[in-house]
């Protein structure tokens, strides 16, 4: 996993520009390389100035860089920090299945000793004195 931490910030700009369907073609046509402004907004029917606030918003979360080369601008993919993206997801990937994995160890052994379902209203054979906390620090 990637050794640097993923800002609460940076995750909600990420997750903005990947709400947006023409956002994720952008980024998937800059995985093929590189690309103009003009290039990106061949495919669709929009002008070049709203390609550019798509592209403002890919920029802002870091997702894309743009240079200029000569009179036009040329864009990019940042794979570093889809990187860090993917790193956030894998952990929260573990981190669930951990949890999983806690909680079938748990109910077989409270359902082995005879508990029933009503001390946790999520896990089956929890007693009510145990709680599950969800840890929301992302580490790296």
């Amino acid at each position: 996993m990637n050794q640097m931490v993923i800002s609460d910030e940076t995750l909600d700009l990420t997750f903005r520009a990947l709400s947006d369907r023409s956002r994720r073609a952008i980024l998937q046509r800059l995985s093929e390389g590189d690309a103009t402004v003009s290039e990106l907004a061949a495919p669709f029917e929009m002008s070049v100035p709203a390609i550019t606030r798509h592209l403002n918003v890919l920029e802002a979360a870091g997702l894309i860089l743009r240079q200029r080369d000569g009179r036009m601008k040329r864009c990019r993919l940042r794979c570093d920090r889809l990187g860090l993206t993917e790193d956030w997801f894998g952990a929260q990937t573990a981190r669930s299945n951990n949890s999983h994995t806690r909680r079938e160890t748990v109910t077989a052994s409270d359902q082995g000793q005879g508990a029933t379902s009503a001390g946790h209203p999520f896990v089956a054979g929890t007693p009510p004195d145990r709680e599950l906390k969800y840890n929301a620090e992302i580490s790296p």
